[in-house]
């Protein structure tokens, strides 16, 4: 076991998911049994999930044209027999569209990573009686009708349906100025939270496809929690959970549902 001197030097890859399966479980496992390094992820997860919540910057016109004469300014010879104009054509347009490219998939990790660290840093939070944003009842009904009056969707009462967790509660938070619904139960002393909102974006790509029982799913890991992810209609639903995948797919789609909630 590791002393505090030497996981405190860990805990900013740890957050950042930069850490090997093996690495990050055995920080998680240091970070369970200690409150003060348990305390210090905390803070790191909300600073993430703040920083996720602010507005994205965009550059100025003046900032792209500046980078595309730059890119113009720089090219290369290419290694085929493509000389004169056409070869610089043919580099201009492979440069250019590297850069959008690159671009593309940097800016879509960003949005990922903002979203599992809101998610696990939410996850990681009780409900509290306290907070306007969260509402603490094992009532389902109550709490669905709650969180559909504070998202401009409707929450999929499945998910207030399962009889095997008891529910704790509910909250409405915010990822990247979208409303999201979240809904937290407790099973076997570990906590787990659904998360329902809309997204037609691309599911992250570290996710890994799979399914159970015929529900397509996509499967993660961040930060020592597991994450499921499906879409019911124009929604993104996430689960997270310290929970295995298995478990966690056995709970949400083999259990036995309670009855329909009333609208």
């Amino acid at each position: 076991m590791k002393e505090c001197s030497d996981i405190r030097g860990l805990l900013d890859a740890f957050v950042d998911n930069e850490m090997s399966s093996t690495e990050a479980a055995a920080v998680q496992r240091h970070v369970e049994s200690c409150s003060s390094c348990s305390a210090h992820v905390e803070s790191l997860l909300r600073l993430k999930a703040t920083l996720s919540e602010l507005p994205r910057p965009k550059a100025s016109g003046r900032l792209r044209e500046h980078l595309v004469q730059r890119l113009r300014g720089e090219k290369r010879p290419l290694p085929v027999a493509l000389g004169g104009r056409w070869g610089l054509v043919v580099a201009g347009v492979a440069a250019a569209m590297l850069v959008v490219a690159v671009s593309w998939w940097a800016g879509s990790y960003r949005a990922d990573q903002r979203m599992y660290a809101s998610m696990v840093a939410n996850h990681q939070r009780p409900i509290s009686p306290d907070a306007a944003t969260d509402m603490m009842t094992s009532d389902r009904q109550s709490l669905w009708r709650w969180l559909n009056q504070r998202t401009s969707f409707i929450v999929p009462s499945s998910l207030l349906a399962r009889s095997e967790m008891a529910l704790a509660g509910g909250r409405v938070l915010s990822m990247d100025g979208e409303k999201v619904a979240s809904i937290q139960y407790r099973m076997d002393e570990k906590r787990v939270s659904l998360f329902a909102m809309e997204s037609h974006a691309p599911m992250p790509a570290s996710a890994r496809k799979s399914t159970f029982k015929g529900q397509p799913l996509f499967i993660d890991t961040y930060q020592g929690y597991n994450v499921l992810m499906w879409r019911e209609g124009d929604l993104l639903i996430c689960a997270v959970s310290a929970l295995a995948h298995s478990g966690l797919m056995k709970m949400l789609f083999e259990g036995q549902p309670e009855g329909p909630l009333k609208v």
